[in-house]
């Protein structure tokens, strides 16, 4: 398995795996698959690289997509940066691939000078909570609906760097 920056030429396999994730993990995103199956070809490109200020990792095999996670810059505090859309298919859990992913984001945040790292996690994902504070993540107390089903709850995570 090898972790690697998406270009945006590449925006449909993106999009393939995005729209798997949300129709595997709902609860697990802000978004829905109803809402992004309707995004255009240029908001996937865009979506890559966080309008050209973040990044999108895939965990690749082969010609398989594992799963993927993005990253990018706070815009208000450019030394913070969110880590987001995490998901890996099920033949790619219990296998590191998560943890790859994270690292990547990780890595990405720390060679560009950000002092901190924040997510936000579902609470009732247990493996992803367990998975983020096994990386050193750890609660800032702050909370939040679910934007796609604001029954749920997220909890804000944050790693310094």
């Amino acid at each position: 398995m090898e972790v690697r920056q998406v270009t945006s030429d590449e925006w449909e396999r993106f999009r393939d795996i995005r729209l798997r994730a949300l129709g595997d993990s709902p609860f697990a995103f802000g978004s829905s698959l109803s809402r992004e199956r309707e995004q255009p070809e240029a908001a996937w490109r865009k979506r890559i690289t966080w309008s050209g200020s973040g990044a999108t990792f895939a965990a690749v095999e082969g010609d398989v997509w594992l799963g993927v996670a993005g990253v990018y810059p706070d815009e208000d505090a450019p030394a913070l940066v969110w880590v987001v859309s995490m998901w890996v298919a099920p033949e790619g859990r219990r296998r590191g691939t998560a943890r790859a992913l994270l690292d990547a984001c990780v890595e990405w945040a720390r060679v560009r000078s950000a002092m901190e790292a924040r997510l936000w996690v579902t609470t009732t994902n247990a493996p992803a909570r367990a998975l983020y504070e096994g990386a050193g993540f750890e609660p800032t107390g702050a909370t939040q609906p679910l934007p796609s089903d604001p029954s749920l709850e997220e909890l804000e995570l944050r790693l310094p760097l």
